[in-house]
């Protein structure tokens, strides 16, 4: 746990990992790296969302699906209500700097390398959180439909497509419109795995969560950010109603 690792032990864990996102210990010492990220200050655990998610679901005991942990900063989120976590990312470093972060904070989870797209799940899960990944995926459409049966609910943060900017995808008979965006590069730690990814517009994602078997139970948020207007609902399997 962090009050036995000492200052030139945390240096050797911030310099020798690849870092790009930082977390405060609880003795105000950094955890990771704020000068190799995109973002200049540590993340907040709980994370917002999750604490929004708790007042909402209870997430005590329930069991949590992490899509995309980057750096563990959400998968410490939901171990502070419950036990009972797993989590993936496609990139091994990720991974690897999630479980380094639990370790140093006495937390367990079952984190894993894996790409979303690929996962083939055994269990249905209570909450599956689903931030800043649907929108780097090069086929969303095949991919939610996988979904249906998942979890009982789903939390998705996700980047649309601007309707006016959008045409038709001819592969799914025109019923789904949107873009796509290129993506950087496999180096790039918040990048997808693939040259270019497909962004959905609000009405053909609505559609798509309706065929995959949920429903939209509450719009968290709705803003226009610096690569584009962004979503976050929590959806509601229909098999929960």
């Amino acid at each position: 746990m962090y009050e036995y690792i000492n200052d030139d032990i945390l240096k050797e864990i911030n310099e020798t990992l690849d870092w790009h996102s930082g977390i405060e210990l609880p003795d105000g010492r950094i955890l990771g790296s704020l000068t190799r990220s995109k973002r200049d200050k540590p993340e907040t655990i709980p994370d917002k969302r999750i604490v929004r998610l708790h007042e909402t679901l209870d997430l005590n005991g329930k069991s949590v699906l992490e899509v995309g942990c980057l750096e563990g900063a959400h998968t410490l989120s939901f171990l502070q209500y419950t036990d009972d976590v797993t989590a993936f990312d496609v990139r091994p470093k990720n991974v690897i700097n999630t479980l380094m972060r639990l370790s140093v904070m006495g937390k367990k989870a079952n984190v894993f390398v894996a790409e979303a797209e690929k996962v083939h799940l055994r269990r249905r899960f209570d909450v599956m959180f689903h931030c800043g990944v649907f929108y780097h995926l090069i086929d969303p459409i095949k991919y939610m439909r996988n979904l249906e049966m998942a979890a009982k609910y789903i939390l998705l943060d996700t980047h649309i497509a601007k309707q006016e900017e959008s045409s038709v995808f001819p592969l799914w008979e025109e019923r789904f419109s949107g873009h796509f965006i290129p993506e950087n590069n496999w180096e790039s730690p918040f990048a997808g795995k693939d040259e270019f990814a497909m962004w959905l517009t609000e009405d053909s994602l609505r559609k798509l969560i309706d065929e995959s078997g949920y429903d939209i139970h509450e719009e968290w948020e709705h803003s226009t950010q610096r690569n584009g207007e962004r979503i976050c609902w929590l959806l509601k399997s229909k098999m929960e109603s």
